[in-house]
């Protein structure tokens, strides 16, 4: 079978669902805190706590 006609099993259809929203978190927690550390007064970025 093709690469391209395969399915995923239910666990890493799960993952592969879940993973842009998780590179979304990742990429937001990691800019907060890169702008956060150069202004801790920062709004465009809020860190989550």
């Amino acid at each position: 079978m093709r690469l391209i006609n395969r399915r995923p099993d239910r666990t890493a259809g799960l993952l592969l669902a879940i993973l842009p929203f998780a590179l979304v978190l990742l990429a937001y927690v990691l800019g907060s805190a890169e702008r956060l550390a150069e202004n801790p007064a920062d709004k465009l970025l809020p860190s989550l706590a």
